[in-house]
């Protein structure tokens, strides 16, 4: 595994010829860090034939996804922390497996048809505010998209393979269009602005559901999870008296209020 720092990644680049990779494909990170634009990206065609390649592009000045096709073998590729406002230059990446963007100036869920692999896609802390155009990313498992601006669950429909849901932290006030999510064991939607409690029993395979920071009254809605081991309702308005009583007729939920 090799990692170029700021100092070594600019003398991998203007120093190519010094620099070899090792035949072996044991080389699955490399890390770069404060590179101020596209043509620092350049020296990593030396990467063409490694298998399984992590590409670590975070906290760096990027305001587009860099063009990557020359990396068939790209299998993780992180942007977190740059200043990129659209998704694009994906077009080759149908090998991909884990996204994350969080952290940039994303206002459209776009152009992820071409990585029909993911599995782990992450865009939390940006600008949007509609779940759509993930038709194609069936096999996706865990989705992150908290701190957006988002109003309303829905465009979840074809991800019946997802375990891990967050989308804590946007404009939320209904708990609606999760019935296809089969698998899902992990829901966040603390800091939203949810109301009550409905159209969960669903989600059969749920084990953590997390709802604090809300306006919630009621527990009433939590009924037929029988896989439901942990609730989050911190900063809910519900009395105590109501939530005793849930805790002895569900010795099996464990409630963190």
């Amino acid at each position: 595994m090799i990692t170029i720092e700021k100092r070594k990644w600019k003398d991998f680049l203007l120093k190519e010829e010094t620099f070899k990779i090792p035949s072996d494909s044991n080389i699955i990170r490399i890390g770069a860090k404060m590179v101020p634009d596209l043509t620092y990206i350049k020296g990593l065609n030396n990467l063409r034939e490694i298998e399984n390649l992590r590409l670590i592009l975070s906290g760096n000045l990027f305001t587009e996804i860099p063009d990557l096709s020359f990396l068939a073998n790209l299998r993780d590729l992180f942007l977190k922390y740059n200043k990129i406002s659209k998704i694009s230059n994906l077009d080759t990446c149908n090998q991909l497996i884990q996204l994350f963007l969080d952290i940039n100036h994303i206002q459209k869920i776009q152009n992820l048809e071409f990585c029909p692999s993911l599995t782990k896609l992450g865009i939390a802390s940006n600008q949007i505010s509609k779940i759509e155009n993930l038709e194609q990313n069936n096999n996706l498992k865990r989705l992150n998209l908290s701190h957006n601006t988002i109003r309303k669950i829905e465009g979840l429909d074809n991800l019946e393979e997802l375990e891990y849901l967050n989308l804590s932290y946007n404009n939320i006030s209904n708990l609606e269009h999760l019935d296809h999510l089969k698998n899902l064991r992990f829901l966040d939607l603390s800091g939203n602005t949810i109301k009550h409690i409905e159209n969960l029993p669903y989600l059969e395979k749920l084990k953590e559901l997390k709802l604090q920071n809300n306006n919630i009254h009621s527990l009433k809605g939590l009924e037929g999870l029988e896989n439901l081991r942990y609730i989050h309702i911190q900063g809910n308005p519900i009395n105590s008296s109501q939530i005793e009583r849930f805790m002895k007729s569900h010795p099996n939920i464990h409630i963190f209020n």
